[in-house]
């Protein structure tokens, strides 16, 4: 009778564990799922925050270009190498955590709506970069 208790208990616990092991199993995999649709919001507002970034930046560039006067001929450089004149666009120094490449991509977008020769882009950039 004991040996047969001991067996019939020993069977509900394995039935138990089972029970739990698969119960774990489930919630991993909801939890995995979980991770997977988060991973692909996450990709999806990448891509969405990227697509409004630039079109912001295309709005700002339309703004500048409407309120800058445009030259019928572009600048030409004096015998100094240095432009003719000062650039009708106030620009911000670049900061220690501004990214160097979007810099770069703003100050030519400006430099082209602006008219500026591109061989004064040098003398014109430089003391935005210290």
């Amino acid at each position: 009778l004991i040996k047969f208790l001991a067996e019939s208990q020993q069977q509900q616990q394995a039935t138990q564990l089972q029970q739990q092991q698969q119960q774990a199993a489930a919630q991993l995999q909801q939890q995995q799922q979980l991770v997977q649709q988060l991973s692909t919001q996450q990709q999806q507002l990448l891509v969405e925050l990227g697509r409004q970034n630039r079109e912001h930046q295309q709005q700002c560039l339309q703004q500048l270009a409407t309120m800058l006067p445009r030259s019928a001929e572009p600048q030409s450089a004096g015998a100094t190498g240095s432009p003719s004149a000062a650039p009708p666009v106030r620009l911000t120094k670049m900061g220690p955590t501004d990214d160097p490449e979007a810099f770069l991509v703003t100050f030519e977008r400006v430099a082209l709506v602006a008219g500026w020769a591109p061989d004064q882009w040098a003398t014109l950039l430089a003391p935005y970069l210290t």
